[in-house]
This record gives structure tokens, C-alpha cells and sequence, in this order.
């Protein structure tokens, strides 16, 4: 019976053996991810500082205002963004293909990629709507957008200018444009393109050029 001890001893001592080294690997495992997600947790946070840097661009100065390091750091977030899913990201990218490289339908289908996962983003809706006005004068489509862009939010002059220019072209709905440019005026007095676009307006509309 002796032999029959030592088999006994020695399969208790194996499958000990395995099993500790089992547990000593799930948890080298547990930790390793808990470090991965703090890595991550943190690359997402500089991740988040560079985008919102690049946002804050996008939502308040026009392709024509932008200088050459404003367009590398836009250029900069669009290839951080092109790794990730997030409103932000498709928003940026948005902007990118429609501003920048015209390409106008990628750029559709991006903003509206970022409102699946917000559908609250007041300027992803107006930066629709000055693609679908840049492209091929979709101007019925981006009233629409500078519509539902106001609702989420109604101080918004930009958007309210953004669609009197639509106005104005599309069925030379004068009247409508120049209600438009007044709202954009009450909500933001300083802004000089507003009151140009307005007197365009004027000067088209019965020729009033007082």
C-alpha cells in the first residue's frame, strides 16, 4: 500500500502546484489589465485636452480665418480621431473632409455618424448644414439642419446667419434671410459678417440700398 501513498502524495502535490499556478496567472492577468485601462484612461484624457484644443477651432473660426498651425493641429486630430468612436472624433473629421479636402459626402455621412452617438450636437448640425449648403447648393436640406441645430440650441447667431444665407438662395427668400440676419444680430451684436451679408441682402432684395 506504500506505492499507492506515494501516487496519492505526489497527484496532490502536482495538482496543487497547477492550480497555484493557475491563480498566480489570472491574477498577474487582473492586474495587467487593471494597468492597461489606467493607461488608456489616461491616454484618453491628453487624447480629450488635444481634441477639444482642435474643436474649439472647428466650431469658432471659418476655413478662411484658419492659419497654417491651426490646420496642422486639426489635421493632427483627425488622425487621433480616425482611431476612435465619439461624437468629437466623427465631428472633427467631419470638418476636416468638408472644409479642408471638400470632400462633401464623406463629410455628410460623418456628422451624422457623430449625432448617432450625440444627437444633441447642436454644431455638428450646423457644420451639416454648411456642407449640404457648399454642396451643390443643397440649401432645402441645410435649413433643415441649421433648424434642428437652433432648436438644441437658440442662441446659436451663427447658425441663425448660417441659414438666413441659405434663405437667401434658396428661392431668393429674401424676407426670411433678413429675419434671420436681425435674430443673428440680437444674439451676437460684434459680428461684422451678419451685418455684410445682411446688406447684400437688402441690396438684392427691391434694391434697397439705404
Amino acid at each position: 500500500m506504500e506505492w499507492l501513498k506515494k501516487i496519492i502524495a505526489w497527484f496532490n502535490e502536482t495538482r496543487l502546484t497547477g492550480i497555484s499556478g493557475i491563480a498566480i496567472s489570472i491574477a498577474s492577468l487582473a492586474v495587467a489589465l487593471v494597468i492597461n485601462k489606467e493607461a488608456n484612461r489616461q491616454t484618453g484624457f491628453i487624447i480629450d485636452l488635444l481634441n477639444a484644443d482642435a474643436i474649439d477651432i472647428v466650431v469658432n473660426k471659418g476655413e478662411e480665418e484658419l492659419t497654417d498651425i491651426e490646420k496642422q493641429k486639426i489635421e493632427m486630430a483627425v488622425e487621433r480621431a480616425s482611431k476612435t468612436k465619439s461624437a468629437n472624433s466623427y465631428f472633427i473629421q467631419g470638418y476636416y473632409y468638408s472644409k479642408i479636402k471638400k470632400q462633401y459626402k464623406k463629410a455628410i455621412k460623418l456628422y451624422k455618424k457623430a449625432l448617432k452617438y450625440n444627437p444633441d450636437y447642436a454644431e455638428a448640425y450646423n457644420n451639416m448644414g454648411n456642407t449640404y449648403y457648399a454642396w451643390k447648393g443643397q440649401y432645402e436640406k441645410a435649413i433643415e439642419c441649421y433648424q434642428k441645430a437652433i432648436a438644441l440650441k437658440p442662441d446659436d447667431a451663427y447658425a441663425y446667419n448660417n441659414m438666413g444665407n441659405a434663405y437667401k438662395n434658396w428661392k431668393r427668400n429674401y424676407k426670411k434671410a433678413i429675419e434671420c440676419y436681425q435674430r443673428a444680430i440680437e444674439l451676437k451684436p460684434d459680428n461684422a459678417e451678419t451685418y455684410y451679408n445682411m446688406g447684400v441682402t437688402y441690396d438684392d432684395w427691391k434694391q434697397d440700398y439705404e
